[in-house]
């Protein structure tokens, strides 16, 4: 984690700003994640504090109206004005505020998590995992309390049970072997596509491996390097490999697939 106490003035003012200026939001609780948890991933010249502070009247009030309330709170927004968002990481508003010496980046969100109704069946595109990981595991509090904690501590933690897990990791799978089929035939055709390809194969492996070996990630798309030598404990080659570091695309590539299929053949054969 990063000296909180470098940024101890700013971070006390914005606790105060949604305390006071946004009193009428009602936060359950606020906390620190993401790369300012993580010390080696953040540049004090260039990172970002991301907060996320969980709203419990976020469906009475309404996003629009939410975003009517920040906008008359006299902050500097910097680029990202305050703006609505919904997608596999669940409803919420995001904005930035400048401060002199670091920008907070806010997310604003219903105090739930995201696909919990159906963790078997989303596995393919929620964001569960990396809630859990980033958020629930390895979040700093700044006050309140984090949502659904009963249903954390029983169901989720340390890892969700194995009809879960299973499960997840069978629908996610056969998503991560149909990519890999067709990165396969863009390493053939020698494709300029190939990148987009090898990119969306990895997020989904990124986040079916965190699954078989039992661990939360962070982020299917950030900080990779970190969490396989911190989390997952990876061979130095497979870190290598799977950052798609070794010759050119097409050979990283290659490699990738090498190794994911490896994995993938590991599981499906303990599971037949």
């Amino acid at each position: 984690m990063i000296e909180i106490e470098k940024y101890k003035e700013e971070i006390d003012d914005f606790v105060n700003y949604l305390r006071t200026d946004l009193k009428e939001l009602d936060f359950l609780g606020a906390y620190i994640f993401g790369s300012a948890m993580y010390e080696k991933n953040f540049s004090y010249k260039e990172s970002d504090i991301d907060l996320i502070a969980f709203c419990k009247n976020y469906f009475t009030i309404g996003p629009e109206k939410i975003i009517e309330i920040i906008k008359k709170t006299k902050y500097e927004f910097k680029d990202k004005t305050p703006r609505y968002f919904h997608d596999n990481l669940g409803d919420r508003i995001e904005f930035y505020i400048k401060y002199n010496k670091v920008v907070i980046d806010l997310t604003i969100c219903p105090p739930v998590i995201p696909s919990s109704a159906d963790i078997q069946g989303g596995a393919s595109y929620d964001s569960f995992d990396s809630i859990i990981g980033a958020i629930y595991l390895h979040g700093h509090r700044l006050f309140g309390e984090l949502p659904q904690l009963d249903f954390v501590k029983k169901e989720v933690l340390p890892f969700y049970n194995d009809k879960i897990r299973d499960k997840r990791l069978s629908i996610l799978g056969k998503r991560v072997i149909g990519y890999n089929n067709r990165l396969k035939e863009k390493i053939k055709e020698h494709s300029f596509d190939i990148f987009d390809f090898a990119y969306k194969a990895r997020i989904h492996f990124i986040k079916w491996l965190f699954m078989y070996m039992k661990k939360y990630s962070l982020s299917p798309v950030k900080h990779i390097k970190l969490q396989m030598e911190d989390i997952l404990r990876l061979p130095k080659n497979e870190i290598k490999i799977l950052n798609f570091t070794t010759g050119n695309i097409y050979d990283a590539s290659t490699k990738y697939l090498e190794t994911s299929n490896k994995y993938l053949k590991k599981f499906f054969k303990e599971n037949k």
